[in-house]
């Protein structure tokens, strides 16, 4: 399950995934929220693929949030039809 986030440059993983994939800390970065409030953020390296389309390593930060939400460095690889009316999204 993931929600887009056109607006977030980095993508965000629920920390129970970095926990149940063993992932290992990697860098730390600023990251801004939407409401322009910066924090000090953990990052880590997970691999990831859409299908068959392997997209490589990604830098991601953890969230208490259930929902992964995918920023623009995995949605710029992708090529994307969002179709709000009909609440549809087609990933090619």
């Amino acid at each position: 399950m993931f929600r887009l986030d056109t607006g977030a440059d980095i993508t965000a993983i629920p920390f129970r995934v970095v926990v149940e994939l063993g992932l290992e800390p990697f860098d730390e970065r600023n990251i801004m929220g939407y409401d322009s409030h910066g924090v000090i953020s953990q990052t880590y390296k997970a691999f990831f693929h859409f299908g068959n389309v392997p997209l490589g390593e990604i830098e991601v930060v953890a969230t208490q949030s259930g929902s992964t939400l995918l920023g623009l460095d995995i949605l710029s690889q992708l090529k994307l039809t969002l179709d709000g009316p009909n609440k549809s999204l087609i990933i090619f």
